[in-house]
């Protein structure tokens, strides 16, 4: 091995994709010296590897390691006040999105959207509410 080569002893096993990236590189150094066939043999692309490289030249291993993809900033983001009371309407009144948005709307001056804010039953996304609405109400009288 070359020094400065990386190795797949560094990086943690839980990251089955980063422990691979070591042997990508290490292939074009050791083995090949091609990237192209390099890439075409383990089935990604050279912008990948290429990526990967500048990475791995920059902050060593630490820099192989897989990524989060969330977005750092956020400015269409809903106000977590905002978030708050819709969490409130729909928990303890049932209101659906469009309630919700109107209600927002006349009583508390914020303008939402029905279908992005309230997707997936009136919840803003990422927020999971205990038990279904449903459970909570009184059976029908027939």
């Amino acid at each position: 091995m070359t020094p400065g080569s990386p190795t797949s002893t560094e990086i943690p096993p839980h990251d089955r994709e980063a422990k691979r990236r070591p042997a990508v590189i290490r292939h074009v150094e050791e083995v090949t010296g091609n990237v192209a066939m390099t890439c075409r043999y383990f089935g990604i692309s050279r912008q990948a590897y290429y990526i990967w490289y500048r990475r791995y030249q920059a902050e060593g291993t630490e820099g192989l390691r897989t990524r989060s993809k969330r977005p750092k900033h956020s400015p269409n983001a809903t106000h977590v006040e905002a978030v708050g009371k819709i969490i409130y309407l729909r928990q303890n009144y049932h209101f659906g999105p469009e309630k919700i948005a109107m209600y927002l709307k006349r009583y508390h001056d914020v303008t939402i959207s029905k279908s992005a804010d309230l997707a997936k039953g009136g919840v803003p996304a990422g927020r999971v509410v205990a038990g279904d609405p449903a459970e909570h109400r009184q059976p029908r009288l027939t």
